[in-house]
């Protein structure tokens, strides 16, 4: 459930302000002249920095690995495969079989659903 507070309320809520003990000074930056994946890359880039700062205890390499996708991919495929580790979509299945992943291998489903 840590992974769907995070997600949740730091990549929707604070995109905006990834600043407060992140080495961040821009309070609210100016994303006008700034495509799509800058604009993800930098929520992803908060996230990441925000989970790492208040969770150091935890492995966050693979779900940041997971989630910098987003820069390499269209958005949509992207969309597909970030759902896959959504609580609300990974706590659905009783296990790895039953769920039917189209891009989670059964090793990250181990990893996401013990996280």
């Amino acid at each position: 459930m840590l992974i769907g507070y995070l997600l949740t309320f730091y990549f929707v809520e604070n995109t905006l302000s990834c600043k407060k003990n992140h080495n961040m000074k821009s309070q609210n930056p100016d994303f006008t002249n700034i495509s799509m994946i800058g604009r993800a890359a930098y929520a992803v880039m908060c996230t990441e920095r925000y989970a790492i700062a208040n969770y150091p205890e935890k492995d966050w390499k693979p779900l940041f690995k997971w989630m910098w996708q987003i820069t390499s991919e269209y958005f949509d495929e992207w969309y597909y495969r970030f759902t896959e580790i959504l609580p609300e979509y990974l706590y659905e299945f009783d296990n790895y079989k039953d769920a039917d992943f189209d891009y989670l291998s059964e090793e990250d489903y181990n990893y996401y659903i013990n996280f």
